[in-house]
């Protein structure tokens, strides 16, 4: 490791890099503090400085694109490709693959075809996404929902498992399921401990317990805990798909006596900007206290706009992006992606190129699918869903002999006992034959062969000529990609585990707050600020406020230099709304001086952060803060109502 690379540490960063390995190491990281460079830097000297083998060091993530970057970071660190760095999904499915073997796995798309099936003429046949989110969460955090009955609920998922596991298949949840029940033999659980000496863990606010579970069951016992986890509850945003903050929050419950090491100094954001960040996080009571600042105390002043509808507020901002900036350096964000369409027409209308972030992924469209079916099956027979798709596409084979098909298949049989008109048979017969020879190719060859056979080029022409080269430029990229392997089985695992395409095109970014998580830009516009758009209307109603404020302050730290926040009184078919609270705790809309509290009401105390009054008197107040009730004289005390 070069001594440059360390030099520019700062203090916090360093004393997390150089911590000592015989405690567990807890790094709460604020927005932009340099927290990647502090994880890389931290292997580098695992391995560099106190040599332990790069093999037995483990370095989780949560997206591929998190571990590209840093293996890539790494390998220029230490000069090694012979790293475990990936996700928390991808050293599951290695668990399983090195006990138990391969399993095909289906994605999301491939659940919802199972569950389509299975819900088919009962009462739920409209609900299958919801149900698969249901199984998902049930999965992950064994909550069970209460919108559908139970017993039709585990029906239901009786039956997905069984077909799954008839297909030799496992969904993506069931990566970490299997994965944990492989860890509770104590011989297979001791291995993986005994050969990983150290763990680390990225955006630990992101975990749900069964990615927990892993980790304590692997480095939980008192003769290891050598882990490092990096994280940050005021960023935690993903309870809608199991994560739990509190698992970060009471990290010293599973580990024991840790270092705890605070990065508060932010090197994206001007101090402008992050004043406003933490005068809103601050309100938030289950949190850490943590600062964020800058040395970058000179900046514009973030500008705060509201307009009468959106319509309005769409061509301002159009406007001023026009007048003032280059689109590339430009995100605008928003609570929900129904926001997005008078954005877009009011940047169409004055020619400013824009690109929607989080439309369907590269390997959710048709032709994609399509095509991995026919290397899926040919890889386990086994896998009906891929059988069906790949059958589906073949001309003069229907509906109906597709089923046929299928059944003789599921009960061991040969197809052609079946009673077939020629053009089936022939169509068939082409079928398996292409089946049993790609199964020996290289991954892009085998590509290259099964669009020779369906003539597929032609296919997409006919039915979708609008999106021909489009689709036909998707399919060329599957090609590129595949280059990249040598072997199908490979191939096929990481685009299974690979998340929605992460493509940089050019111009504005419209996207989600969600979406906009890792990302940053010199100008961030964050519109839709009213009560019920922001915070969310749902949000309210189910009492998770301090994740929608957790959200906000995800969505102003994306900004480098430039800022701007904006509500409307009307919103489509939303009249009357109200600035969100946020703008009055970020302290751009002042507090209004209120008098005449009364029981029930919620406050804020600059010492005892956010209560609950209790009691007031002539002369007295009283609050509850936490589990602790304190009196305050009325005239005197300094709180503000929220």
């Amino acid at each position: 490791m070069k001594g440059s690379d360390y030099e520019l540490l700062n203090e916090a960063q360093r004393e997390a890099v150089f911590a000592p390995i015989d405690r567990p190491v807890l790094v709460v990281a604020g927005a932009g503090s340099g927290k990647t460079k502090v994880l890389t830097l931290r292997v580098a000297f695992l391995v560099k400085q106190l040599g332990i083998p790069e093999n037995r060091i483990l370095a989780v993530t949560f997206t591929n694109k998190a571990a590209k970057e840093m293996k890539e970071r790494l390998e220029n660190l230490i000069n090694t490709k012979n790293l475990n760095v990936g996700t928390f999904h991808s050293f599951a499915l290695r668990i399983i693959t090195e006990n138990l073997g391969r399993f095909t796995i289906y994605d999301e798309e491939d659940s919802k075809s199972l569950l389509k099936e299975i819900c088919e003429g009962t009462d739920y046949k409209n609900e299958v996404k919801a149900i698969k989110n249901a199984i998902s969460r049930y999965k992950n955090t064994g909550e069970v929902p209460d919108w559908i009955p139970k017993g039709v609920f585990f029906s239901i998922l009786e039956e997905y498992q069984r077909r799954l596991e008839r297909s030799g298949a496992l969904d993506f949840d069931d990566i970490l399921v299997k994965a944990n029940e492989i860890l509770n033999y104590e011989k297979i659980r001791k291995k993986y401990s005994q050969k990983l000496f150290y763990i680390l863990v990225d955006e630990y606010q992101d975990t749900n317990p069964l990615q927990h579970n892993i980790l304590v069951k692997i480095a939980g016992d008192p003769d290891h805990r050598r882990v490092f986890v990096v994280g940050d509850e005021d960023q935690a945003i993903y309870s809608f798909r199991g994560a739990d903050y509190r698992i970060f929050l009471n990290f010293r419950r599973d580990f024991p006596n840790p270092i705890l090491i605070k990065l508060e100094k932010n090197y994206r954001s001007t101090q402008k900007i992050l004043d406003l960040a933490n005068n809103l996080i601050r309100h938030n009571v289950d949190r850490r206290d943590k600062v964020l600042y800058s040395e970058r105390k000179e900046g514009p002043d973030p500008i705060y706009k509201t307009f009468f509808e959106d319509r309005e507020e769409a061509e301002w901002i159009a406007y001023e992006i026009k007048l003032n900036f280059k689109p590339d350096d430009v995100m605008i964000l928003y609570r929900a992606n129904y926001m997005s369409r008078v954005l877009e027409q009011a940047l169409i209308s004055r020619g400013i190129p824009y690109k929607v972030v989080g439309d369907v992924g590269f390997f959710q469209r048709k032709e994609v699918k399509d095509l991995l079916a026919f290397l899926r099956f040919s890889l386990n027979r086994r896998d009906i869903l891929s059988l069906k798709r790949a059958l589906g596409i073949l001309e003069g084979i229907g509906k109906r002999t597709v089923e046929k098909v299928i059944d003789v298949l599921i009960k061991g049989g040969d197809w052609r006992i079946l009673n077939l008109g020629k053009e089936q048979r022939v169509a068939l017969e082409g079928f398996f034959s292409l089946i049993e020879e790609i199964s020996d190719l290289k991954p892009k060859h085998a590509l290259r062969r099964v669009v020779e056979f369906l003539n597929y080029y032609q296919i997409l022409e006919k039915y979708d000529p609008e999106k021909y080269h489009e689709r036909k430029g998707n399919v060329e990229e599957l090609f590129r990609m595949a280059e990249e392997y040598e072997d199908t089985n490979e191939f096929l695992y990481q685009v299974s585990l690979l998340s929605s395409s992460d493509e940089e095109g050019s111009g504005v970014s419209l996207m989600t707050v969600h979406s906009a998580k890792g990302l940053e830009r010199e100008v961030v516009f964050v519109v839709g600020l009213e009560e019920g758009i922001f915070p969310h209307s749902k949000a309210l109603e189910e009492g998770k406020i301090e994740e929608e404020r957790r959200l906000c302050y995800v969505a102003i730290t994306r900004a480098k230099t430039y800022l701007y926040l904006t509500s409307v009184k009307n919103r489509g078919n939303y009249v009357d709304l109200k600035p969100s609270r946020f703008l009055r705790e970020m302290g751009i809309i002042k507090s209004e001086n209120k008098e005449g509290f009364k029981k029930g009401d919620r406050v804020r105390h600059e010492r005892y952060g956010i209560g609950v009054v209790v009691d007031v008197g002539l002369d007295t107040i009283k609050i509850m803060f936490r589990n602790e009730v304190k009196t305050f004289v009325k005239n005197k005390v300094r709180i503000e109502k929220l």
